[in-house]
C-alpha cells in the first residue's frame, strides 16, 4: 500500500482514486494485496520491455552483462542480472531481474542467464562484455562462467569488477600482517561492545561526544573499514573516557568491566593509536578510489590512471616510512593524553626493524 501511495503522489488519477476510496464507501477499491502486487508486476514488466526495446534498437544492438548474487531476507540466494549499453551516446546500466538460484556452479548460472536473455529476446551473439566478481567459478577462463559465453561469442570479453578487485587487494593485504588483522578485529570488538547494549551506547553518546558514529566492519565493502577507523581516530579521547567511565561505575557487572578493561588497555597502547592514524590516511584514499570506480559512466582508462595513482601513493608511503614514523607517533600521542608514550614490549621488536612501517601499511 505504501508503494501505491508513493506512486499516487506523481499520478493525479491514482491520487484522486485513493482520495475517493478513503472518503467514500465503494464496493471495489482495487487496493488489496493481490491487486497492488499485480500492478507492481505490470509496471516492472513495462520497464523490462522498455530496456529490451532500447537494446534491440538497430542503432544500439550490442550490450554487456553484469551478474552477482545476494541472499534475500528469506535466505534465498537471488541472482542479479544487470545489462549495460549505450543509449543516445551515453552509457546506461539497467537492472533487468532477480532470479532465485540453488547453487553457484558455472553451468547452473549460465543456463539461468541464457534462459532470461532468451525470454527477453536478447541475443548472446550481441554481447560485447561480461563482468563478475573475482570468484573462481565466475572468472575462470576454462571452467568459470565466462567460458561458455566466450565459446558462443568470442567478442564477449570478461572484465573483472574494478571495485571488487580493489576490495580483494585490501582484504588479502591485511591478512598477510597479523598485527593489522588483530587491530581490525579490535575495532569490530569495540563496535559490538557498545552497539550490543543500549545503555552503553547511550553512555558513549553522552560521555564520548563523538563527531562520527561507530561503524561495523564489512568484508565486501571497504568503505566500512574507512568509516570505522575514521570514527575511532577522530573520537579516540571520547571513547577512552567512556570506557574509563564504565570501569569506574559501581553498577556495571564484573563481566562487563572485564571486556571494558581489555578494550581500554588495547586502545591506550601507542601502536594502536599509530595504526588509527596510518589506516585513516590509507583507507581514505582507498575509499575515494573505490567510490570513483563505481561512478556511472566512468571511463576504463580513467580507472587505470586512478588505480596507478593509488599504487604510487602506497609505494611512496612505504618508501618514506622511516621519515614519517616520528610524524605518526606525534599525531597518535596527540589523540589522547592517556595513550602511552612508548611501545608495549610485544611491539618493540616490530618498530625497531629496518622497515618500520611494514606492519601497518598495505602490502601491494
Amino acid at each position: 500500500m505504501g508503494a501505491i501511495e508513493l506512486v499516487a503522489e506523481l499520478d493525479p488519477f491514482l491520487h484522486e482514486h485513493l482520495k475517493k476510496c478513503k472518503n467514500e464507501k465503494v464496493n471495489a477499491t482495487y487496493l488489496t494485496k493481490p491487486v497492488y502486487e499485480e500492478l507492481i508486476e505490470i509496471m516492472g514488466k513495462h520497464v523490462q520491455d522498455e530496456i529490451v526495446n532500447q537494446i534491440n534498437n538497430l542503432d544500439i544492438k550490442y550490450y554487456s552483462i553484469f551478474v552477482d548474487s545476494t541472499p534475500d531476507l528469506t535466505h534465498v540466494d537471488q541472482l542479479v542480472i544487470v545489462v549495460r549499453y549505450c543509449y543516445n551516446g551515453k552509457p546506461c546500466e539497467r537492472f533487468l531481474t532477480f532470479l532465485p538460484i540453488e547453487n553457484h556452479s558455472p553451468t547452473t548460472l549460465f543456463n539461468k542467464i541464457q534462459q532470461v536473455l532468451g525470454e527477453h529476446k536478447l541475443l548472446l551473439e550481441n554481447i560485447r562484455g561480461q563482468s563478475y566478481d573475482n570468484a573462481s567459478n565466475m572468472k575462470g577462463s576454462e571452467k568459470g562462467l565466462q567460458a561458455p559465453f566466450k565459446n558462443i561469442n568470442r567478442y564477449a570479453d570478461y572484465v573483472p569488477c574494478a571495485a571488487d578487485s580493489l576490495n580483494l587487494v585490501g582484504e588479502k593485504a591485511v591478512s598477510t600482517v597479523p598485527e593489522v588483522g588483530d587491530y581490525f578485529g579490535s575495532l569490530q570488538e569495540l563496535y559490538v561492545f557498545f552497539s550490543g547494549s543500549p545503555r552503553k551506547w547511550g553512555i558513549l553518546n553522552t560521555q564520548g561526544n563523538l563527531y562520527f558514529s561507530l561503524k561495523s566492519l564489512s568484508v565486501t565493502r571497504w568503505s566500512a573499514h574507512y568509516e570505522a577507523v575514521r570514527a575511532i581516530k577522530n573520537g579516540y579521547m571520547g571513547i577512552l573516557q567512556t570506557l574509563k567511565h564504565i570501569l569506574e561505575d559501581s553498577e556495571v557487572k564484573p563481566e562487563y568491566k572485564r571486556d571494558t578493561r581489555n578494550l581500554y588497555h588495547k586502545l591506550v597502547k601507542l601502536e594502536y593509536a599509530i595504526l588509527a592514524v596510518v589506516w585513516e590516511e590509507v583507507l581514505e584514499r582507498f575509499n575515494k578510489t573505490s567510490k570513483k570506480l563505481q561512478t556511472p559512466g566512468f571511463d576504463v582508462f580513467e580507472g587505470y590512471l586512478l588505480l596507478s595513482s593509488l599504487l604510487l601513493f602506497v609505494k611512496e608511503l612505504r618508501e618514506n616510512s622511516a621519515d614519517r614514523i616520528a610524524q605518526y607517533e606525534s599525531e597518535a600521542k596527540g589523540l589522547c593524553e592517556a595513550i602511552t608514550s612508548s611501545y608495549s614490549d610485544a611491539s618493540k621488536s616490530i618498530v625497531t626493524r629496518n622497515f618500520q612501517m611494514e606492519q601497518v601499511v598495505l602490502l601491494l
